[in-house]
Order: structure tokens, then C-alpha cells, then sequence
């Protein structure tokens, strides 16, 4: 896990797949679990670490902050529905949001 950082310029949604870990964003510290996201904005310090001896596993996106973070809620949606996301569903959030590079 990196060092406290921030990102100038992309928003990040980290999305805990497996295991469990503290995310520490802007000094306040919670747990990040499986099926429960973060969203942190651009230019917030933050950092995160592995609870235990278990790795946590986690998905993490950073997108251009002019996205903002309706993008992020609609992403995270589809992730908690369970299962592997549905590619064609993905693509639709992104066209949405101006993401998608033919």
C-alpha cells in the first residue's frame, strides 16, 4: 500500500474486493471491507493499510476529476450487484460520463 499521497488531478474510488483495510483519507480513518467503497477527490491526502495477516484485495479507478463522482456511485452500483460487471453495462456508465475511447 503506498505512502500517505494525493492525486493532483483524478478522483479515485478504491472498491475492496477481499480481506480488509484501513482507508485514511483527509486524517479520518475507517475500514474498507468487501463490497464497500471510498471515494476520495482530488488533491485529499490519503493512504491505506492491510488489517492483519490477510492481503487485502481491492479495485481501484482513478478518473478525471471532471467526471465528479455520480460516475463513481454508478460504477460502484453495478460492482455491488455481485458477480463480474457486465462489459457492454460498463461501457454504458463510461459512454455516460464521456469515458469511452473507440
Amino acid at each position: 500500500m503506498p505512502a500517505p499521497h494525493y492525486h493532483e488531478e483524478v478522483d479515485e474510488l478504491v472498491y475492496g474486493l477481499a480481506g480488509t483495510m484501513t482507508t485514511t483519507v483527509a486524517g479520518s480513518v475507517r475500514q474498507l471491507g468487501p463490497g464497500e467503497q471510498c471515494f476520495i477527490p482530488r488533491g485529499v491526502v490519503h493512504h491505506h493499510t492491510n488489517l492483519g495477516s490477510e492481503t487485502a484485495t481491492v479495485l481501484t479507478v482513478l478518473t478525471p476529476a471532471s467526471i465528479g463522482p455520480a460516475y463513481f456511485r454508478e460504477l460502484g452500483a453495478l460492482l455491488q450487484a455481485g458477480g463480474p460487471p457486465d462489459p457492454g453495462r460498463v461501457q454504458e456508465i463510461m459512454a455516460k460520463h464521456g469515458l469511452v475511447v473507440a
